[in-house]
């Protein structure tokens, strides 16, 4: 057998290895990340200014930060079952404790059939499209606690109401990220409905 025709097939098979090992690499799931994350909040920017109304996003303008904003979309607040959602004219104060249903996520996903983005969840206390009121168990969190984007935003909303907000990673946690789910310049997509704040236990002397 001819040497350079049996060495040809073992050239191009290693080539081609090389190849796809390093487009593996060069397309990591967490490669260009802060640039990913900042494209998201800009891709929703283009959504708010070009669709008819704005594409079912809006705004809240920050309290700690005048010139930032963060996107949200109101959802259907679940209720339990044989009732009506029912939306309170109440909202937390910055000292409040809350009640409420919440999952987050990451900007890797793919966008569903109802239009609803839905990414990467890394957190939470329910995993399906909605919680329910007869199997998921509220989570407590002080407002005053949270990172800036949760607090903004929970000062906003009214009891029973539902909505997904869009965190940039400057007003969810920054470049250094939180633990080994949650990097650095994520931004962070937030399905909460409140359901109620918490009376505090009044201590007499």
């Amino acid at each position: 057998m001819n040497t350079k025709n049996y060495l040809f097939p073992l050239l191009l098979l290693a080539l081609l290895i090389t190849t796809a090992c390093q487009e593996t690499a060069e397309v990591g799931r967490y490669d260009n990340w802060r640039e990913r994350n900042e494209a998201f909040i800009d891709s929703l920017q283009h959504v708010y200014d070009t669709k008819p109304g704005h594409g079912g996003l809006d705004t809240i303008h920050l309290q700690t930060d005048p010139a930032g904003y963060i996107f949200f979309k109101t959802k259907t607040p679940v209720a339990p079952i044989g009732q009506s959602p029912v939306i309170q004219e109440i909202t937390p104060l910055y000292t409040d404790s809350v009640s409420t249903f919440y999952k987050g996520s990451n900007i890797i996903g793919y966008v569903d059939h109802k239009n609803n983005y839905i990414g990467e969840v890394f957190d939470g206390n329910f995993k399906d499209t909605d919680p329910t009121f007869e199997f998921t168990r509220p989570a407590n969190f002080r407002v005053s606690r949270l990172i800036v984007g949760w607090t903004e935003m929970l000062q906003r909303m009214k009891v029973g109401e539902r909505r997904e907000i869009y965190i940039p990673w400057k007003y969810g946690y920054g470049s250094a990220g939180s633990g080994a789910n949650i990097l650095g310049y994520s931004t962070l997509i937030f399905d909460v409905q409140l359901i109620k704040i918490e009376e505090e236990k009044k201590v007499t002397n």
